[in-house]
């Protein structure tokens, strides 16, 4: 499940009531993924396109909803928007299986991040696959933009990842006028190709 990312600056945030308030509905979302039988929460770690200052309390957030998805079994995949050095500050900072990354590839695109697999790939817990024009997040099926899928292929972490991988796609105008069944096929073999590249 991708929860809402509304507010999510404050998990960084010095005052104790405004932290508080949002991990506890953090917290409460972690409990419905263990209730509901949802083993992966994908979050942000941010909102907005201006980031917050990395500090210990943005730390000390996500280490306590790291020690809630450890008590309930439940994944938590921090998801790279454009607060990329966060990401990396968190899961430099905080070694747990039950915490790591939901690795967007045209959020990498767009904000210089394909490092992020790279370096974090050992971490990896699901994907978000989607290609652009190197100027917005379009979520266009791999091939229609420019990501450079032969660095993704080679950069993937094949013998440790386990998990889905996600396409999180739109289809363009002409793809919408051949219809669903038409852009599920393409889908389908854009998909596999990233496979076997």
């Amino acid at each position: 499940i991708h929860t809402p990312f509304c507010n999510s600056d404050d998990l960084w945030s010095e005052h104790f009531s405004t932290r508080s308030k949002i991990i506890k509905q953090y917290l409460t979302w972690l409990e419905d993924c263990a209730k509901f039988d949802i083993p992966i929460m994908v979050m942000h770690i941010t909102e907005g396109d201006i980031a917050p200052k990395l500090n210990k309390y943005g730390i000390e957030s996500i280490l306590q909803l790291a020690l809630k998805a450890e008590e309930l079994n439940v994944k938590i995949a921090l998801e790279n928007t454009k607060f990329t050095d966060g990401i990396a500050f968190i899961l430099s900072e905080m070694d747990s299986e039950y915490l790591g990354l939901c690795y967007d590839s045209s959020h990498a695109r767009l904000n210089k991040a394909e490092f992020l697999l790279r370096d974090f790939g050992h971490r990896l817990i699901t994907c978000h696959i989607s290609d652009n024009d190197g100027q917005s997040d379009r979520h266009w099926l791999p091939g229609n933009g420019v990501i450079d899928w032969e660095n993704f292929y080679n950069s993937f972490p094949k013998e440790r990842y386990l998990g889905n991988l996600i396409l999180e796609v739109y289809p363009t105008d002409d793809e919408r006028r051949a219809g669903p069944k038409q852009f599920l096929i393409k889908a389908f073999k854009s998909i596999s190709s990233l496979v076997n590249y």
